[in-house]
């Protein structure tokens, strides 16, 4: 209805490529079904997914196994997400994916949200129209893509194993104010690599701050 926040929304993902949005609520307990299921969101398992909002529109990213990046718009009227408007960023069976190199050659095991940047400059200084999420993949690679217009960014960087996690991280260092770090002004992008390491990287330069060391698995 009218009265919809999709802050009482939750969305998961399973083995089977599946993709279900639940409705949450304080008063009713625990939901007993999900309210959608998509049943071939994707053709393997659905391993990330996060909540963005481009343009004041909601809507889902979801990365999976199979190689893929999709993105489903939410249509707030009826808390459903719009399967019809499916729209894929990336997939590793796209032969124009391959030619142009964006895609992964791997599974996409994880995303994190960046934030809103200008992605036609170097220094990706924020604006409020672009939308720009990171992916990591078990090829290694860090990428970065422009959720409004599915383009990718750059490739921050490729890892000697594959990625299997992704965060945004405040550099410490920097002399930045509350409203540039919630750009992700100054800002670094710690990547959890197959090798039992975190990588510390500048996400404009792909320069690599630090490698820190000393989990056992």
């Amino acid at each position: 209805g009218d009265d919809f926040d999709s802050k009482w929304l939750m969305v998961s993902g399973n083995m089977d490529g599946q993709i279900m949005l639940w409705e949450v609520s304080t008063d009713k307990g625990p939901p007993q079904a999900p309210k959608q299921t998509i049943k071939d969101a994707h053709s393997g398992a659905v391993r990330s997914l996060l909540w963005v909002e481009v343009g004041g529109e909601r809507m889902v990213v979801s990365s999976s196994f199979d190689g893929s990046i999709a993105t489903w718009k939410l249509d707030a009227n009826v808390a459903t997400l719009k399967e019809s408007e499916r729209k894929s960023l990336v997939d590793a069976r796209c032969t124009e994916c391959s030619a142009k190199k964006t895609a992964h050659k791997g599974a996409v095991t994880t995303l994190a949200f960046v934030g809103a940047f200008d992605v036609a400059e170097v220094s990706l200084q924020p604006t409020k129209s672009k939308m720009v999420i990171a992916s990591g993949s078990e090829d290694g690679a860090v990428k970065l893509w422009d959720v409004t217009t599915g383009d990718l960014v750059s490739t921050v960087i490729t890892c000697n194993m594959g990625v299997c996690s992704l965060a945004w991280l405040t550099n410490p260092f920097n002399q930045t104010t509350q409203a540039e770090i919630a750009d992700g002004v100054g800002a670094w992008l710690a990547c959890g690599v197959g090798d039992n390491t975190i990588v510390l990287v500048d996400p404009k330069t792909g320069e690599v701050i630090a490698t820190v060391r000393g989990h056992d698995g």
